[in-house]
């Protein structure tokens, strides 16, 4: 090789490094706002379940659905989710009050996001709905990249279940996978270290795996249902995809017999 051509390919290297790391952020948080089909066909049945959190840098936006239940869950959605798609399903299918938010960036939320600010809004959001809603018990629910989010706050705060969907160990693992000639641990801001946040955890978890699953391999879930000391309950929902998981009959039944065994 001679020292032009070596000359170029380092170059190139470092133009790759850069861009990863200067684009990173757009594609891990594909910000979302509140759709027109939203706005139209969902929101009006719900403008008097708004809930605001006020956060450093940022005003946190979502919907409190309350039930006559005293247990409350926290909602986390993917990283290209704005949560109010899921109004309609957790009205109609689930008994328990749930409080979904959205991301900042996300929806009519302000601010930035990161994981950073993920964690760190998290925390406040449960302080805050807690404080005023004082339930009996709590379940945390993730989804994708809210998985990351939830068992971060399970961790760190008093929960009594979680349930993770579609999740992995961490977000650096999953990242390797698909860029294997990036050095992501060096570059990655955002990690999302599910299976150093698991380990703690004593409470019944539910995790849904969609068995046709394209985006995070199966093998990120299994390592990370090996990082937990209380082995989780699992189910592979035949057909699902990463996507479209929450369009099988086999998700909501699941989902709702866990959520109504802890309240139990």
């Amino acid at each position: 090789m001679t020292k032009g051509t070596m000359k170029k390919l380092i170059l190139a290297v470092l133009a790759i490094l850069i861009l990863a790391t200067m684009f990173q952020d757009r594609l891990i948080f594909i910000r979302q706002p509140i759709s027109t089909y939203s706005e139209k066909n969902i929101l009006p049945h719900f403008r008097g379940a708004a809930f605001r959190v006020e956060v450093k840098g940022a005003s946190l936006h979502g919907w409190l659905l309350k039930k006559e239940s005293q247990s409350l869950i926290f909602y986390f959605g993917g990283n290209a989710e704005e949560v109010s798609y899921n109004l309609p399903d957790f009205q109609q299918r689930i008994t328990t009050s749930a409080l979904l938010m959205n991301y900042r960036g996300y929806g009519e939320s302000t601010g930035k996001p990161s994981q950073k600010n993920l964690y760190a809004d998290a925390l406040r959001v449960y302080d805050a709905a807690v404080a005023q809603l004082q339930p009996a018990k709590v379940i945390v629910i993730g989804r994708s990249l809210g998985t990351g989010v939830a068992t971060y706050l399970a961790k760190n705060r008093n929960c009594d279940a979680m349930v993770l969907i579609t999740p992995f160990d961490s977000l650096q693992s999953v990242a390797s996978a698909y860029y294997p000639f990036l050095p992501i641990s060096l570059l990655l801001r955002h990690k999302f270290r599910s299976d150093l946040n698991v380990p703690d955890l004593k409470i019944p978890t539910l995790i849904l795996a969609a068995q046709e699953d394209q985006i995070i391999d199966a093998s990120h879930t299994q390592r990370l249902i090996e990082h937990f000391t209380v082995a989780p309950k699992v189910v592979n929902i035949a057909g699902a995809g990463h996507n479209n998981i929450q369009q099988f009959p086999l998700y909501w039944s699941e989902l709702k017999n866990f959520i109504d065994s802890i309240e139990l």
